[in-house]
């Protein structure tokens, strides 16, 4: 099995421990109120199946995994000996979601996992070109979270971003980063929301 799969096999698993924490009893933010029901994920994937019948399914075999995303987008991975790197775009450059699997060794117990985290919230907070309205962390067994949400600058325009970020005691770290142009129509922050969603471990 390969070192992205097993990060992977973690993250899937993680993924429905963590989420469930993050939003629970969620009102700082309406972007993300209410996401955390199985009732809305469910509603979600109903109007991908209904109003979405033109997306596409990207994977790879060689690595395990698959994201959807809208047939008039295209995606591109940049990977390397030990990252692996998507990145999901709309042709008129108006949107996009990136999503980074890498390995950090210093990832190694609970505490530097809650560490990275509180680091990564203070160098967001921090980076003049962000503007972060809302930072939500949670730790569940060896696997800690955060959803952060903001604005960033891209030249002079402000973009509205999420980045979700999962991080092991086993040294896996999966980064995801969807971001809007402030001109987009509302239905493209939907389609960044659905491709982060979408993604998955091929079973």
């Amino acid at each position: 099995m390969s070192r992205l799969k097993i990060l992977l096999v973690l993250v899937v698993i993680a993924i429905p421990i963590i989420t469930p924490v993050l939003f629970r009893g969620n009102s700082y933010s309406p972007q993300v109120q209410g996401t955390s029901t199985v009732s809305s994920w469910w509603q979600a994937f109903l109007d991908r199946m209904r109003g979405n019948s033109g997306w596409k399914t990207f994977s790879s075999k060689q690595y395990g995994y698959s994201l959807k995303y809208p047939s008039n987008w295209q995606v591109q991975e940049n990977n390397t000996k030990d990252t692996r790197e998507i990145l999901v775009s709309a042709k008129d450059k108006s949107a996009l979601v990136k999503i980074n699997a890498y390995h950090d060794p210093s990832m190694t117990t609970t505490d530097k996992v809650t560490k990275a985290i509180a680091e990564m919230k203070n160098k967001m907070k921090t980076d003049k070109n962000l503007r972060v309205t809302a930072f939500k962390d949670s730790l569940e067994g060896q696997v800690g979270g955060y959803i952060a949400q903001g604005y960033q600058k891209f030249d002079t325009e402000e973009w509205r971003f999420e980045n979700r970020g999962l991080l092991a005691t086993n040294d896996r770290v999966l980064i995801m980063h969807g971001a809007v142009k402030p001109s987009s129509p509302a239905t493209q922050w939907k389609i960044i929301y659905e491709i982060m969603e979408s993604f998955a471990l091929e079973q």
